[in-house]
C-alpha cells in the first residue's frame, strides 16, 4: 500500500498511460518489420495476443482516470475535498483509502463511508490460475464491496493489503464474519438479507453487460489490427 495525496495519483496514472501509448506506437513500428520477413501463423498469434493485452492495459488506465475525475467531483461537490489530500493506495485491490472513506475503483458506488459499514467477512474464491482471499464490505444501505486481500499466485508481482483492521479501527460497530448470528442482527436491525439473491433474467443481463461489452472490443480491436496487417503485407 502506497501512501500519497490524489493529485499525485493522478499524475502517476496520467504518466503510466503515455508510456503504454509510447510503448504501443514502438509495438505496432515493431511488429511491421517482423511481418515483412516472418509471416508465420504461431507469431502472428502471439502478436495479436500481445496487442490485445496492451489495449486492454491502455483501456483500463482511461477507466481509471475518468473515475478519478469522478472521484474528484464528488469529494469536490461535499466539500470534502481534504480528504484526498492524504491517501493509501492499493493496485491489486483496486481500492483508495482516506481518513473516513474507503474508494472503491471498480464500482459504481464507489464512495464508501466507514460509518456506513455494518459487516466485513472474508471469502475464498477460487479462479482459473489462483485462489483469491476477498474482503466483503457490507453497508447500510445493502451495498456489498469486494476487495482482493490475498492471492496464492506467485506468478504476480503486485502488494495486496489486508486492511480489515483499518476498518474496525475506525468504526468499532462492525460486525466481523457472515456468522448465522451476524446475519440474523444485520436481518432484525437493517432489515438486509445477506444470504443469496434470485436475479431476474433483467438483472443478471444488467450484470454480464459490461462484460460483454469489453469482449466485443476486444474483437473489434483484433479486427482492426488484421486489417492493419494485410494493409503492410499489401
Amino acid at each position: 500500500m502506497e501512501n500519497t495525496n490524489f493529485d499525485s495519483f493522478i499524475n502517476k496514472s496520467k504518466l503510466y498511460l503515455k508510456i503504454l501509448l509510447l510503448s504501443l506506437i514502438i509495438f505496432i513500428f515493431v511488429i511491421s518489420i517482423i511481418l515483412n520477413y516472418c509471416k508465420h501463423d504461431l507469431v502472428l498469434g502471439l502478436i495479436f495476443l500481445l496487442f490485445g493485452l496492451h489495449i486492454f492495459n491502455i483501456m483500463s488506465y482511461f477507466s481509471l482516470l475518468k473515475k478519478c475525475k469522478q472521484i474528484k467531483k464528488y469529494f469536490t461537490i461535499n466539500n470534502i475535498i481534504n480528504e484526498l489530500k492524504n491517501i493509501s493506495f492499493n493496485v491489486a485491490g483496486n481500492y483508495i483509502l482516506t481518513d473516513n472513506y474507503i474508494i472503491d475503483l471498480t464500482s459504481k458506488n464507489f464512495i464508501i463511508k466507514y460509518t456506513d459499514i455494518i459487516l466485513i467477512y472474508k471469502k475464498h474464491v477460487f479462479k482459473r490460475y489462483s485462489i483469491d482471499t476477498v474482503l466483503n464490505i457490507v453497508t447500510i444501505n445493502n451495498k456489498n464491496h469486494k476487495f482482493a486481500i490475498d492471492t496464492d499466485c506467485n506468478t504476480i508481482n503486485l502488494e495486496y493489503k489486508d486492511f480489515s483492521d483499518i476498518i474496525l479501527s475506525k468504526n468499532k460497530n462492525v460486525l466481523v464474519g457472515k456468522t448465522k448470528e451476524n446475519k440474523k442482527i444485520v436481518k432484525e436491525k437493517y432489515g438486509i438479507e445477506l444470504d443469496r439473491k434470485n436475479y431476474s433474467p433483467f438483472q443478471i443481463l444488467l450484470k454480464i453487460t459490461p462484460k460483454i461489452f469489453k469482449i466485443l472490443i476486444f474483437i473489434f480491436v483484433g479486427c482492426l489490427f488484421f486489417k492493419l496487417y494485410n494493409f503492410i503485407i499489401t
